[in-house]
């Protein structure tokens, strides 16, 4: 079976989804399933893992590249096979998708939580304004 593990950035060192990505990857490579992992940027070492790094855009702002990334997984996906697309990200042709930060109501709402009274409004106010979300 073939697999695809789609993740924007793919360093263990980050912690949270890139830990527990490379962790989902290693064990269903010791299933013996056929594991590629695509990015935008990282690295992975581990023999029976491909890594596929998609190139961002240079000198562009986190926006345009989010969108490139989603630009360049549409086309990757339907230019190879695989049997399952696990990704972290809300991309069309996703066969599961596991937001590995929690919910964004949920963030937000955490993210609130952690700031004094006058913070808490300015912060909420950006989420309001944030058009990457």
């Amino acid at each position: 079976m073939k697999v695809a593990l789609v993740i924007e950035r793919m360093d263990t060192a980050r912690g949270g989804r890139e830990t527990s990505t490379a962790q989902i990857a290693i064990s269903l490579a010791r299933q013996g399933m056929d594991v590629t992992i695509i990015c935008q940027e990282g690295s992975l070492s581990c023999d029976d893992i491909k890594l596929i790094q998609l190139t961002a855009p240079d000198n562009s702002g986190r926006k345009a590249k989010l969108h490139a990334f989603y630009r360049d997984i549409a086309s990757h996906l339907q230019d190879n096979s695989y049997d399952i697309v696990h990704t972290m990200l809300p991309i069309p042709r996703a066969d599961i998708y596991q937001p590995r930060s929690g919910s964004l109501p949920g963030q937000r709402i955490a993210a609130l939580r952690r700031r004094n009274q006058p913070a808490r409004f300015i912060a909420a106010l950006g989420w309001c304004f944030n058009a990457t979300r």
